[in-house]
């Protein structure tokens, strides 16, 4: 048998961890999710970044279903790009990464009202808190790959670019530690 959870997620046994819920089958979800939520996808096994998928709303669309398609598309887009950064496949995965992040602070922000305040406030420190773990590898990815490069291309042979080279990746690969951990 399944537990039941109140408004705030929590189940009737506090102090303990929650089941895991089973999700909806796809036919308990409202008719505008069904056919417009995007699905969160797996961890891409080619390891390939993603762009966020456009929303398309209907403009009767209840503020609820609007704010769960939103989510679900930012969701959506968080976890394609999870395992680009992982892997440090490509720099801009942990741009789309932090970009998803974003997305879904404003969605907070936005529907600040519909949701309940601990949630929120637990959504939006935890966001801030990644948000601050993936910048230092987006910063250095910056530096290096927009900033360094035209520089090091035209001086090929200074040694000291090349010694800011090798400690600027040092402090790319801490930071990609960092955010991984995350």
């Amino acid at each position: 048998r399944g537990a039941t959870y109140n408004a705030r997620g929590d189940s009737p046994a506090r102090g303990r961890a929650a089941p895991q819920r089973r999700p909806f089958p796809a036919t308990a979800r409202p008719a505008a999710l069904r056919k417009a939520a995007p699905p969160i996808p797996p961890p891409a096994p080619h390891l390939a970044w993603r762009k966020a998928i456009p929303v398309k709303l209907e403009p009767d669309a209840p503020t609820g279903e609007a704010r769960s398609l939103i989510a679900a598309a930012c969701l959506a887009h968080l976890r394609g790009n999870e395992a680009c950064l992982l892997a440090r496949a490509h720099p801009e995965g942990a741009h789309q990464l932090r970009v998803a992040l974003r997305r879904l602070r404003s969605i907070l922000r936005l529907f600040a009202d519909t949701f309940p305040a601990r949630r929120k406030n637990f959504f939006t420190r935890e966001g801030k808190w990644l948000l601050q773990r993936l910048s230092g590898a987006r910063d250095w990815d910056v530096f290096l790959d927009e900033i360094l490069r035209p520089v090091t291309d035209h001086h090929q042979n200074d040694a000291a670019l090349r010694a800011l080279r090798a400690e600027a990746e040092r402090a790319r690969d801490a930071a990609y530690v960092e955010a991984a951990a995350a």
